[in-house]
């Protein structure tokens, strides 16, 4: 992980726009959709944050900060399920290499 802040750290904006986000994944390859950037930050569980304009930003610094400290990797409710004739789930598995 800390190979990947450093190259963050040089390639990375100084300020990063939420609503310009899906442009910095593409060509940054930042880990999290926009979706669930505003998710976070709603939860309380995002990078620090500021608004300019009603639309929200964050700096290079705060973002790398959050990053590194790992409040970022969250559970979601399904990964996989497998669902028998009748539609009930039987089986919700994470993928193997999830946690580590």
């Amino acid at each position: 992980m800390n190979d990947l802040i450093a190259v963050f750290q040089r390639t990375l904006p100084p300020i990063l726009w939420r609503h310009r986000w899906a442009s910095y994944r593409a060509e940054y390859g930042l880990p999290l959709a926009s979706g669930t950037m505003q998710n976070l930050d709603s939860a309380g569980k995002g990078p620090e944050f500021g608004m300019f304009r009603g639309r929200v930003y964050y700096t290079k610094d705060a973002y790398l900060k959050w990053l590194a400290k790992g409040e970022h990797r969250i559970v979601p409710r399904v990964l996989r399920e497998e669902r028998s004739r009748k539609g009930h789930v039987k089986t919700c598995q994470l993928p193997k290499d999830y946690l580590q």
